[in-house]
């Protein structure tokens, strides 16, 4: 189901829609936009790029975690992926709780697709009943920590050498909003 249809300034016409099962198909485009962010070693936790079936397994976990309170985002340009975005609410005494999860390939970042996204999983958040919208990223992150003050996430703790990057150990920065 798309989500909403966004026109970059420089033109590009990016659609964000939901996962569907037409997805699993796709494994294999999955596995390219995931590694190529893998490869420039700098915004994400992964650094172990994934299989076409691992990706595969991937897609259908996530078709599967809609019927319980998570959701995925999937955001293309001309049919390709460019960015998938996840919201997760915790379970239990936490379920007041959403955390959030963007990835955006290089050359579609500073064009907007992050804050369309955000608003995305924040409105989604909010359908899920949260309160809270939690997230973590690299200290390093600088586009990325401007991109969640622009939507009012304050940092909450910073976390001393939690992450490895390119052989150094780098801040964990965890990021609230009050919905």
């Amino acid at each position: 189901m798309i989500l909403n249809v966004f026109n970059t300034e420089g033109g590009n016409r990016i659609v964000f829609r939901t996962l569907t099962e037409k997805d699993i198909k796709r494994a294999k485009d999955y596995t390219e936009y995931i590694n190529s962010i893998i490869d420039e070693d700098d915004y994400i936790l992964m650094n172990k790029k994934p299989s076409i079936k691992e990706e595969k397994e991937w897609v259908k976990k996530n078709l599967k975690a809609y019927e319980r309170d998570e959701f995925t985002i999937v955001a293309e340009c001309d049919g390709k992926i460019i960015s998938v975005a996840e919201v997760r609410k915790h379970l239990w005494r936490m379920d007041h709780i959403a955390s959030i999860g963007i990835a955006i390939r290089e050359g579609y970042r500073s064009m907007g697709v992050g804050s369309e996204m955000m608003k995305l999983l924040i409105d989604k958040a909010r359908l899920m009943k949260c309160k809270i919208i939690k997230l973590t990223v690299l200290s390093t992150n600088k586009r990325a920590i401007g991109l969640y003050k622009k939507f009012g996430l304050k940092q909450v703790a910073r976390i001393p050498k939690q992450i490895q990057r390119r052989g150094k150990l780098i801040d964990e920065i965890i990021m609230l909003k009050k919905l």
